[in-house]
């Protein structure tokens, strides 16, 4: 049994205790005010309004699809999904790579230049693990090499091409690119490449014969053959502040923190941005070009998506890759009338991009039935890509395409060789399942 004691008074005391001044009441808390509404892929996740909605929700490893949802260690923030399995797939010349959560490379396509990381030449219609990489988080595929960037912020290459050796323009292992320093990011064209350091800066190295490296010469390393000297590494002049870069056939783009875009390189048909068609060895920014989120470059074009997803092009026009609904070059960029882009992939001469519905469309140069639609007729304007499910990312090559979709599967489509990677040499004009379930053994 508990006794229940009330103490009237104090200690020693008979009379009752002194009442007590009531406490000051508290001021009522100001009203919290609500949370922003903010357009699809953006969260307002510091709180302040005054910041607007300044988190990206795509690909944020902390704020993955909302504020505060967080990734494991073994997932990665895809399209605003925490995913394990592939996450990242890349198009080259006659290749193609998928890289997966736990840092791996698997490889598909012709192998003749050392596409696929092994000593024999023969093409593989179907993955294979390159055992000798580890801890990957980046991948870049250009027309015949590709390079992989690890956690640690090293770069290796392999392939014939950009591998950042003077003295070998071709290996069929993953050769350090030397004179870089922790790389953060990383693009691959046909003749060149780049890196944005975890400065802001970027080096660039391979052919120059545009004046792609921008460091203040047009075919300063002169290079017909991509197994002469393709690696001397040179720092590109006057850029800082720099979030991504990109590489094109002869020209290279990089996009600033403010969201502004600067190019350089050959300007042929316009793909510098500037108006003009004067080839440029050092960066100038594009007037009027602002709050862009993403670039990607093709032989000769180019494409931005912009805060707001919308999709921006200017470039060669010659088999409609800018998807304006004509073949007129464009040096300045140009419009599309297409919303909620979520992920684009600029070609050789076609386009592909993914919407956030989960659609995916093409446009451009079809004659290998790269742009998915079933036929080999070129298109001018978006056309739907014949996809059964939903399209997260999207990249492409020189006639083929692929898309990871929310299954996780990979699909292909275009011209074969083993390219698609469906365990044969056909071609296809509709998309084709990738094997990825069983890969076979690197070398």
């Amino acid at each position: 049994m508990a006794w229940l004691v009330l103490v009237i008074g104090c200690a020693g005391s008979s009379r009752p205790s002194d009442p007590q001044p009531a406490a000051p009441a508290a001021p009522p808390a100001a009203p919290k005010a609500p949370a922003l509404a903010c357009e699809a892929g953006w969260g307002d996740c510091d709180g302040e309004r005054a910041s607007g909605c300044e988190q990206a929700l795509d690909d944020s490893q902390d704020h993955c699809g909302a504020c505060g949802r967080a990734c494991a260690p073994d997932q990665r923030c895809v399209a605003g999904a925490c995913r394990q399995g592939v996450v990242q797939v890349v198009a080259g010349g006659a290749h193609s790579c998928a890289l997966d959560t736990r840092g791996s490379v698997r490889c598909w396509g012709l192998g003749g230049l050392g596409q696929l990381a092994r000593p024999t030449r023969k093409a593989a219609p179907e993955p294979v693990a390159i055992a000798q990489l580890s801890d990957v988080v980046q991948l870049a595929a250009g027309r015949d090499s590709t390079c992989a960037l690890d956690r640690d912020g090293a770069l290796r290459c392999w392939g014939e091409g950009p591998l950042g050796d003077p003295e070998r323009g071709a290996s069929r292992r993953p050769l350090a690119v030397p004179e870089l320093g922790v790389v953060r990011q990383v693009s691959v064209a046909m003749n060149h490449a780049c890196a944005r350091t975890d400065a802001g800066g970027v080096r660039c190295w391979g052919s120059d014969v545009g004046g792609q490296l921008g460091d203040g010469e047009i075919g300063g390393q002169p290079k017909d053959s991509m197994l002469e000297g393709l690696g001397v590494v040179v720092e590109v002049a006057g850029l800082a502040d720099v979030v991504q870069v990109a590489a094109g056939g002869a020209h290279s783009c990089a996009l600033h923190t403010d969201g502004g875009v600067s190019c350089w390189g050959d300007n042929r048909f316009g793909q510098l941005g500037d108006g003009g068609t004067e080839s440029r060895a050092t960066p100038a920014r594009i007037d009027g070009l602002q709050e862009v989120l993403e670039l990607t470059l093709g032989q000769f074009h180019v494409c931005a998506r912009t805060r707001g997803d919308r999709l921006w092009c200017w470039g060669r026009n010659l088999a409609g890759q800018l998807g304006l609904g004509d073949r007129q070059v464009r040096s300045r960029p140009t419009q599309l009338d297409l919303e909620a882009v979520r992920d684009v992939a600029a070609g050789q001469r076609h386009t592909c991009a993914t919407l956030r519905d989960g659609r995916a469309l093409c446009w451009g140069d079809n004659a290998e039935g790269q742009l998915g639609d079933g036929t080999d007729e070129d298109r001018d304007t978006p056309t739907a890509v014949s996809l059964e499910g939903e399209a997260l990312a999207i990249d492409t090559g020189d006639r083929h395409s692929c898309a990871l979709l929310a299954s996780g599967a990979v699909m292909c489509w275009g011209l074969g060789d083993g390219r698609l990677g469906h365990g044969s040499g056909d071609a296809s004009t509709t998309p084709v399942a990738v094997r990825l379930g069983a890969a076979a053994p690197g070398p």
